[in-house]
């Protein structure tokens, strides 16, 4: 190979998208497996969520009736406990409008005002949230589109997971944490120079129900 082509070879960037066995059995690969996650409405319209079928090393074995620690993507604490509730579509925090969604310190400042025993979202279980909730799980609220007019569409949610490369390699500015975006079903890093904002779905941890 020449010089001239390794060179450009070397400069070329290539991105993979990498995937794995989620317990096919291989004895039985026409069977439908049983899915990851569900979920079940409860009498006072909130949702159970079962992440039980992870194994244990995609779960967190604390247990916790109050604000998870401080912690990053790579952290246990962003890991899912084996079944977690999550408010109904009326509870926001924030009640969605236009002026009032928060900034995520000040969502980290105020989660003391969420009802007693729950707390803010980590980002595996907003990501979960969003996957398998039904549609009409997510607030809508009018807010400016950009052009002329103000329009109705979901809301922005927030977690308490910091972002563990903040500052590092390409995010060369303060990146702080994950935001999802209820209208489009996504998940993505906020960048607090632009004071991104958002609204808090409460979580809480369960014992086996």
């Amino acid at each position: 190979m020449n010089t001239w082509l390794l060179l450009r070879i070397k400069r070329s960037l290539y991105a993979y998208r990498c995937v794995r066995n989620l317990g096919i059995s291989l004895d039985t690969p026409d069977a439908e497996p049983l899915p990851l996650f569900s979920y079940s409405e409860t009498a006072n319209g909130e949702y159970l969520i079962d992440a039980s079928r992870l194994t244990p090393n995609s779960r967190r074995e604390n247990f916790e009736t109050g604000f998870l620690p401080e912690h990053d993507d790579l952290s246990i604490n962003n890991l899912p406990y084996s079944y977690f509730q999550v408010q109904g579509a009326s509870s926001d925090w924030p009640s969605p409008n236009s002026s009032r969604s928060y900034m995520w310190s000040q969502c980290i400042q105020n989660e003391g005002r969420l009802p007693i025993g729950y707390r803010m979202p980590n980002q595996r279980e907003l990501l979960i949230m969003m996957n398998i909730l039904p549609d009409d799980a997510w607030q809508s609220y009018k807010g400016y589109d950009g052009g002329w007019s103000w329009t109705w569409s979901k809301a922005m949610y927030m977690c308490k997971t910091e972002f563990s490369r903040s500052g590092q390699g390409h995010f060369d500015y303060n990146r702080s944490t994950f935001r999802m975006n209820a209208q489009n079903k996504s998940i993505g890093v906020v960048n607090s120079v632009y004071n991104d904002r958002g609204y808090i779905r409460a979580v809480k941890d369960v014992r086996n129900p």
